[in-house]
């Protein structure tokens, strides 16, 4: 694979139409996979992909990814914007489970299918495990239990980063990438929304917060600031 693609990876800013079409060819070529390029593509969707387009609503000049091999900085990028003065740092952070999924999609390489609401039981310990086949009926649990799972997460996921402390959160934006699978975006708004509101949750250290679901072509389906 051609290592110019990997435009998030430059020391310097990138010029946001820049960001925007690498984005866009990656998407459309299909060129990363979380199977066959785990590293690269975590970074893409879970990182470079999002604060593009919040990058695009916020109106930005540019986009300074940092790199995570050669610096040691608490948050993910900064935004450059037509006045030089002005920047905005961005710290992302994913409301999801990450080893659920994982033992989900070895699951269906390994037989063929997977229910996205059906546990997965394997033997053994996490790293020397055998998966367990599931039946093939889909067991569903009530879309009010996927809801608050889906809530539940994007509370801890916030919180989490708040405990950090980070001098380099103050008065940065917080984006929450969210696991949206098994739910209608639309309802999840609501439901999300509503008992947001209920909670009064407080955004410091953080300047802003922003949702934003996981999978690229929903991204304006399920965006919007929180807090």
């Amino acid at each position: 694979m051609d290592d110019n693609i990997f435009f998030w990876e430059k020391l310097s800013g990138v010029d946001l139409n820049t960001c925007q079409q690498g984005v866009e060819f990656i998407l459309n070529k299909r060129l990363l996979s979380r199977k066959d390029n785990p590293n690269k593509s975590k970074k893409f969707f879970d990182e470079v992909a999002p604060i593009t387009f919040l990058a695009t609503f916020l109106s930005a000049k540019s986009i300074r990814f940092t790199n995570d091999n050669n610096e040691n900085l608490s948050y993910d990028a900064i935004l450059n914007f037509c006045d030089r003065k002005k920047q905005q740092k961005v710290e992302c952070t994913k409301a999801c489970n990450d080893y659920k999924e994982a033992i989900m999609m070895e699951h269906l390489d390994k037989y063929g299918f997977a229910s996205i609401n059906q546990p997965v039981n394997y033997t053994g310990t996490k790293r020397k495990r055998k998966i367990q086949k599931q039946s093939e009926m889909f067991c569903f649990t009530s879309a009010e239990d996927r809801y608050n799972e889906i809530y539940k997460r994007i509370l801890s996921a916030i919180e989490k980063k708040k405990l950090k402390n980070k001098e380099d959160y103050v008065d940065s934006i917080l984006l929450v990438v969210v696991d949206t699978t098994g739910g209608r975006i639309e309802k999840l708004k609501e439901n999300i929304i509503d008992k947001l509101k209920k909670q009064q949750i407080s955004k410091s250290p953080f300047s802003r917060v922003f949702l934003i679901c996981s999978n690229p072509p929903e991204y304006s389906s399920f965006f919007w600031e929180i807090l």
